[in-house]
């Protein structure tokens, strides 16, 4: 669904409500709201990318729009703030957004709603070349056709996420960010350049933990339930 808006000439909010079906989940905070809140407490959690998981069958998506709130059965999706402090400009114009009800017939996991949403936020762009560009830059391309299937960084997951590939912030290399979306254990193999001769876990602050080891130009890594992982490659 895709939709063009206005602010309001008062300067107030504007919401778009969807009457969805109780029973709310959120994809990273489900196990510990379970386990840890007690019933009708207030939580706070954007949603960035996907809403909550409303039932075991639908998801909503979208690719801008991270305010909403939930009571009952009703959700209300924040379209424009449009405060008049400290700009008295804020959002003016017109606005463009993107969302999505997801319907799926097995729960939001097996349903790889994480995935999906990717998916909308990213869609895939064709861009025309000239003929024989691709086959003078890659040898190994015959009859000047493209590969069936290219990745840059390839790896085979469940439920971890490649979500950024960044330049380092101290120093050379380049960082890569995975993470575990839907609370569970998995090994994970990723094949690293050519050129990389190094691959280290840092932290968020791009500080070096430990070394990971290289074997055949890939690494293993191993997550835990929602675990964030940064890599340095060198």
């Amino acid at each position: 669904m895709f939709v063009a808006l206005s602010k309001n000439k008062k300067g107030h909010p504007l919401f778009v409500k969807m009457e969805v079906i109780d029973n709310m989940k959120k994809e990273t905070v489900e196990a510990f709201v379970t386990e840890h809140i007690a019933e009708k407490s207030t939580l706070q959690s954007d949603g960035h990318r996907t809403f909550p998981t409303l039932t075991d069958n639908y998801n909503i998506v979208n690719d801008c729009k991270y305010g909403y709130d939930i009571k009952d059965s009703t959700i209300r999706l924040s379209l424009l703030r449009a405060p008049r402090w400290p700009d008295v400009t804020a959002d003016q114009g017109e606005h463009e957004f993107t969302y999505s009800l997801y319907p799926h017939e097995q729960d939001w996991r097996s349903a790889h709603v994480a995935r999906s949403a990717m998916e909308l936020n990213h869609p895939v762009r064709v861009k025309e070349s000239q003929a024989g560009a691709a086959a003078e830059a890659d040898q190994q391309i015959q009859a000047n056709l493209l590969p069936s299937r290219l990745e840059l960084m390839p790896f085979e997951s469940r439920h971890v996420i490649l979500d950024t590939i960044k330049a380092a912030e101290r120093g050379e290399g380049s960082i890569l960010r995975l993470y575990e979306s839907a609370g569970g254990r998995e090994q994970v193999t990723l094949l690293l350049p050519q050129a990389a001769r190094e691959a280290v876990v840092v932290n968020l602050l791009e500080e070096e933990l430990y070394k990971l080891d290289i074997q055949d130009g890939c690494v293993q890594l191993s997550f835990k339930p929602f675990e964030i992982l940064s890599i340095r490659l060198r």
